[in-house]
């Protein structure tokens, strides 16, 4: 019997744009409303189900059964499969929101979703934090509220950073037992995230300031934020996907 393999793979490359985030909620949080009516252009932008790329490939490779050799060689060196799997995707698109800002029960916008506002972008800001923990997915010091003009619509747009990308190698070895006639007992060993690769998930996209200073100092009269404090958990990957995990099994087959 030849070695003979069979390996399947696919891409794709996709766009997917709305001004609701098409499956009901946004990152965890709201966002599923519209801001404004009247424009529904300053909500347009990625949903939550675009995902730019999505790569799958697996591959099965079955070894000789060695029919020809001694018993010995036959049972422990032949009939095996080797069986592998790779998923590679970019991050789902992550939309910032204000959070519950001290003191404005209607939030910044005045319209009471407070769940839905956006802050302002800081211009020249990558998305992404750069050294610190590896937890810290955003740069806090992307958006602002600083300046902020009450009763106004923040420019940070929706689906406007991408979250953490996936990749994940999974890895099988089955061999293949003659234990009679017409009975064959499979012994497998399977390796899910080979490689132990942590894959983000959960990453908090609420700045939720602590404190917010209004340049009155009242709500009832102010026009402006002048400054505000993030929530410490602002931009941090509150969740992991699985490690790597190992299992055994025997399958009898009759």
């Amino acid at each position: 019997m030849p070695v003979w393999f069979r390996s399947v793979g696919s891409y794709t490359f996709s766009r997917s744009i709305g001004d609701v985030s098409l499956i009901g909620g946004e990152n965890g949080v709201g966002g599923s409303a519209v801001s404004l009516l009247e424009n529904r252009g300053i909500d347009r932008g990625r949903t939550s189900t675009d995902r730019t790329h999505i790569f799958n490939a697996s591959l099965v490779l079955a070894l000789p059964a060695l029919e020809d050799h001694p018993t010995a060689v036959r049972q422990i060196l032949g009939d095996w499969e080797i069986g592998t799997i790779a998923q590679a995707s970019s991050g789902r698109p992550l939309t910032i929101f204000t959070g519950r800002i001290p003191g404005l029960v209607n939030g910044v916008s005045g319209t009471g979703l407070t769940s839905n506002a956006r802050p302002n972008r800081v211009e020249g800001q990558s998305c992404y934090a750069s050294g610190g923990s590896p937890e810290q997915f955003l740069n806090a010091n992307a958006w602002t509220l600083t300046g902020f003009q009450l009763g106004t619509f923040g420019n940070s747009g929706r689906g406007i950073c991408d979250g953490p990308n996936f990749f994940q190698v999974d890895l099988a070895f089955y061999k293949n037992i003659k234990t009679g006639s017409r009975v064959k007992m499979q012994v497998r060993f399977e390796v899910f995230n080979v490689f132990n690769r942590v894959n983000f998930i959960g990453v908090s996209t609420n700045l939720s300031p602590t404190s917010a200073t209004l340049n009155t100092g009242n709500a009832a009269t102010a026009t402006q934020i002048t400054a505000f404090t993030p929530s410490g958990n602002f931009g941090v990957a509150t969740a992991t996907r699985d490690p790597r995990q190992a299992q055994f099994g025997i399958k009898l087959m009759f």
